[in-house]
């Protein structure tokens, strides 16, 4: 399967036809679905929108899609993800996909905030299975298509490629009440004629993580480890971009 293919409102089109655009715009937000045509009658599929509008696959239903169609996916069971489905993530019916984790999201100093104080709400301890930082990342790349392989992308994953698709593989998804897509910093492929703009585009990405009332924003950061430094506040870690 080269290019996949959708039946939208009635007419066949291509994942990389022009016209899809205009005609995935009439049927958002209706009850009209798309349906993916990599096996015989099609599959439905759910459109929603970023910086355009994007079909998507329906919860569960990765494995009845063709092996070589894009929105393959494995049963669960066969993934490491598997047991921590419907525990640590969780995909709610409108696409959307809540990811429980074991690590904090927030530090709080401790001197700002009293012992028996209220708890932010999105802090609160739930049971169940937890997600792992590694766990996470796992989760970043097998959304964004890395676990599998295609010879078109041989020599091509390179640090563009993982910028852009991480980054999409963020989108929907929420961590402790926030969403990834805004704690997730990807950095960009160093390029000498953009580099200003690009390093504006860092500090903005990052100034979530100004504290603000004794409170600290986490962030995940994935990048290339190039090297570290002991600074007074503790280490200084170098990211190949």
């Amino acid at each position: 399967m080269e290019i996949q293919r959708f039946c939208v409102n009635g007419r066949v089109l291509g994942a990389d036809d022009p016209e899809l655009q205009d005609a995935l715009a009439q049927i958002h937000e209706t009850p009209e679905r798309p349906r993916c045509l990599c096996v015989p009658g099609g599959l439905e599929m759910y459109v929603a929108r970023h910086r355009q509008f994007v079909i998507k696959r329906m919860p569960e239903t990765g494995n009845r899609h063709a092996l070589d169609c894009p929105s393959y996916e494995p049963e669960a069971q066969q993934s490491g993800l598997g047991e921590l489905l419907g525990k640590a993530v969780v995909e709610r019916k409108s696409g959307k996909i809540e990811l429980r984790v074991n690590f904090p999201w927030t530090r709080t100093e401790r001197h700002s905030v009293a012992r028996d104080g209220p708890r932010d709400v999105h802090e609160a301890t739930t049971s169940g299975r937890r997600m792992s930082l590694r766990a996470l990342m796992h989760f970043l790349f097998e959304r964004a298509g890395f676990n599998r392989w295609s010879p078109a992308m041989q020599g091509k994953r390179n640090q563009g490629v993982l910028h852009k698709y991480l980054l999409e593989a963020a989108e929907d998804v929420s961590v402790k009440g926030f969403a990834l897509s805004e704690r997730l910093y990807v950095p960009e492929p160093f390029n000498e004629a953009t580099h200003a703009e690009a390093a504006q585009r860092r500090r903005d990405k990052l100034a979530v993580l100004r504290p603000r009332q004794g409170r600290s924003p986490l962030a995940v950061l994935i990048g290339e480890f190039k090297t570290s430094e002991v600074t007074a506040l503790g280490r200084r870690i170098w990211i190949r971009p």
